[in-house]
């Protein structure tokens, strides 16, 4: 796997227990009053915006799940499958 990139703990991780909003990546943005949603990936964090309502934003961040992980996960198994 590649260095900086734990794909496969990062996607099953529990929501932390001080978790407002019960998504990762989306908390409640106090200077803002909005919800804010970000995700990371290879060290990289990617802020999504902030959204009026939670579950806008809990939805940008799991379309983001889905475009970025699931890209990186692709590249990364045709890579090994080559590499092989």
């Amino acid at each position: 796997m590649e260095v900086g990139t734990n794909i496969g703990r990062i996607k099953n991780r529990p929501v932390q227990r001080n978790n407002t909003s019960g998504c990762t990546g989306v908390s409640w943005h106090s200077g803002q009053r909005k919800w804010y949603a970000r995700i990371c990936l290879k060290g990289k964090t990617y802020n999504l915006g902030y959204f009026d309502n939670k579950d806008a934003a809990i939805r940008a961040r799991k379309r983001a799940e889905k475009e970025r992980f699931d890209q990186y996960l692709k590249e990364h198994q045709k890579a090994k499958i080559i590499d092989m």
